[in-house]
């Protein structure tokens, strides 16, 4: 008789999917929390370059320096002349003006080490939408 007990109770080998899915879930929704806090902690360090080649001196009257200081925070050198606190429609329009007055204006980009990346490409975006098509990116730190 035991015998027969023993017999009709099989052990079952296959997997329950239901727990399975259900850590599975939990997983997820662990790393989909943490991934932005871990992402917004990545400290960047760009690295200083020693050999750097002149294209043009920063003298010439035909080169408009952005200098982007922080969040909605820019100063416009034209001419040598240093703007301060330029608003994001004030550059365009000068922008603007400059292209007009001469098309072989040279257009550069700079900013501090702690400039949030995104401002840079939003200054980009400006530049782009003024329709110009080449802009360089400063080295030296402002």
């Amino acid at each position: 008789m035991n015998y027969h007990k023993l017999r009709c109770r099989k052990v079952k080998s296959e997997i329950n999917v239901v727990p399975f899915l259900d850590i599975l879930l939990i997983l997820v929704i662990i790393l989909m929390i943490t991934f932005p806090i871990i992402i917004q902690n990545i400290d960047i360090e760009l690295p200083n370059n020693t050999n750097t080649i002149t294209l043009f001196t920063l003298n010439d009257n035909s080169c408009v320096i952005v200098e982007v200081l922080g969040i909605g925070q820019y100063n416009l050198v034209v001419n040598n002349n240093r703007k301060k606190n330029v608003s994001y429609e004030q550059i365009l329009r000068e922008v603007r003006d400059r292209v007009s007055i001469d098309s072989n204006t040279t257009f550069l980009i700079g900013g501090s080490k702690n400039v949030v990346y995104a401002e840079i490409v939003s200054m980009l975006n400006l530049l782009q939408k003024a329709g110009i098509k080449s802009v360089g990116l400063m080295t030296k730190t402002i």
